[in-house]
């Protein structure tokens, strides 16, 4: 995977400095889409040395300007209106109607809320929209708008938008709110000057000053490209700044962040909430683990001393053959080497196209990675598909090949995890819940298995028996459903 001419060992110490003065890593984890995004933004900038330019990054402290250059290269943009309309229905229909009747109760009439990591500000309008129709005339609005990255506060406070913005907005959102200028959408000007954007360092665990406490926080597909000890913290800054009866609402890939920081919470919509009052308990390992441990199922409480029935050595073969084996089939150094490595070369080729959308970088980045498995490069593959991922975070496949590869390769925590969210991106997808079922099985999470698995079977009554299942290794709709009846009848955990 090297690439000429790419200044590797800088990159790195660029990526490390970074980490340190944003706790973000690079939203690619190639050193190829870091080189590139670094040039743009000295062309940009009409810095002529850009090598010169990239060892000053590397070895010199960074200064206030150097910091504001090179923090496009480590964030993303990409954001639309009304992104999240199970979230907004739960704001809309059970959260803003309770808040605003205990405020009135309170004598208080004002609602406050921050968005925090929230790019060009779509999030932070369709807020104020939102909350514009539910408030009482006499009540106030008090709505702050952070980001790391100035220029995306630029765009937010000039609101203007291109047509991409708008992905799913209701007919007359756009008629309401915003006035078309040539090819572009602004928002109105009595809309404009109601949220305050602010520049804010998410690492530094500071809320924006003088606005907290807060009634609601947003932070949406952000914590995902910090570390999690990072994310932890930030996630407990943000509870402290919470009323008792405030929300915070995180995106589905960031959810499971809240329970390794100790949190309890539960699904409003789809985003994961966690109150004000809530105390940080002890961090849970994964979502995939009840989420009120004091409420606990039958099946629950039946999973807590497991009986152990060993599946038939039929059923282990066929699950043997579901994926892709770690280990490639017997092939001459020809055949397995030439057409791969060709392949290999002409898809980085493509990728280097500056005209491929993010969806279609993730597909050619997936195909890398299946084009490794089968070279049995696995650190290769693994990086190809949280390269993936990285682009497109709520591509629900991405998920699922790469949860399918920490389960191949015993990873059962980090399988469980990754599969429970493209569970939850695509709650249709039989990969996702069949082989989720598989991981938790291996930890021994007898209740979580046994629900994905019902809930793979009540999929597969919809479909024809010699249908192929994605990303099941070519098998039909019936070997499918015939392994999920193994193995909930096989009992409660694996017999390693």
């Amino acid at each position: 995977m090297k690439q000429a001419g790419i200044p590797r060992d800088t990159l790195k110490q660029i990526q490390a400095k970074a980490k340190q003065q944003f706790g973000l890593t690079a939203v690619s984890s190639r050193p190829a889409e870091l080189y590139r995004k670094l040039k743009w933004i000295a062309q940009q900038q009409h810095i002529e040395e850009v090598e010169q330019w990239l060892l000053t990054l590397a070895q010199q402290p960074w200064t206030d300007t150097m910091r504001e250059q090179v923090v496009p290269a480590f964030t993303v943009g990409e954001t639309y209106f009304q992104r999240d309309p199970n979230a907004t229905e739960w704001l809309a229909k059970t959260f803003f109607p309770t808040l605003i009747q205990t405020r009135q109760q309170q004598q208080i009439k004002q609602i406050d809320c921050w968005s925090a990591g929230c790019c060009t500000g779509e999030e932070a309008y369709g807020l104020l929209f939102l909350l514009n129709d539910l408030k009482p005339q006499n009540f106030s609005l008090n709505i702050v708008a952070t980001d790391l990255n100035r220029e995306f506060l630029q765009q937010a406070k000039a609101g203007r938008y291109r047509q991409g913005s708008f992905r799913s907005p209701s007919p007359d959102f756009q008629q309401r709110f915003f006035s078309a200028e040539g090819t572009d959408w602004v928002v109105l000007e009595k809309w404009r000057n109601r949220i305050q954007f602010e520049p804010l360092n998410l690492i530094e665990c500071k809320a924006p000053r003088g606005h907290a406490p807060f009634d609601l926080i947003l932070c949406r597909n952000v914590l995902m490209y910090f570390s999690q000890a990072d994310a932890c913290k930030i996630i407990h800054m943000y509870v402290s700044n919470l009323r008792d009866d405030g929300v915070l609402l995180l995106g589905a890939v960031d959810a499971s962040l809240a329970a390794s920081a100790g949190y309890e919470g539960f699904w409003a919509g789809d985003n994961f909430a966690v109150w004000g009052r809530s105390v940080a308990g002890k961090p849970r390992t994964s979502l995939t683990e009840p989420l009120h441990n004091t409420q606990q199922s039958s099946v629950e409480k039946a999973s807590a001393t497991p009986k152990i029935r060993p599946l038939s050595p039929a059923t282990k073969a066929a699950l043997a053959a579901t994926t892709p084996s770690r280990q490639p089939k017997a092939r001459t150094a020809a055949e397995s080497t030439k057409p791969a490595l060709a392949q290999a070369v002409n898809l980085q080729q493509q990728l280097e196209n500056p005209r491929l959308s993010r969806g279609e970088k993730a597909k050619i980045c997936l195909q890398l990675a299946q084009s490794m498995q089968q070279q049995n490069r696995l650190d290769d593959a693994l990086s190809w598909f949280s390269e993936a991922v990285s682009i497109e975070p709520l591509n629900a496949r991405a998920q699922v090949l790469l949860g399918q590869h920490y389960l191949f390769n015993q990873q059962y925590q980090l399988a469980a995890d990754t599969l429970h969210k493209a569970a939850y991106l695509d709650a249709n997808n039989i990969a996702a819940h069949f082989y989720g079922a598989q991981a938790c099985q291996h930890l021994g999470r007898a209740a979580a298995a046994i629900k994905s698995l019902q809930h793979c079977l009540k999929l597969l009554q919809k479909l024809a028996d010699n249908q192929i299942v994605e990303d099941t290794g070519e098998l039909s709709v019936g070997h499918v459903r015939k392994l999920a009846e193994q193995l909930i009848h096989s009992g409660v955990t694996y017999a390693d």
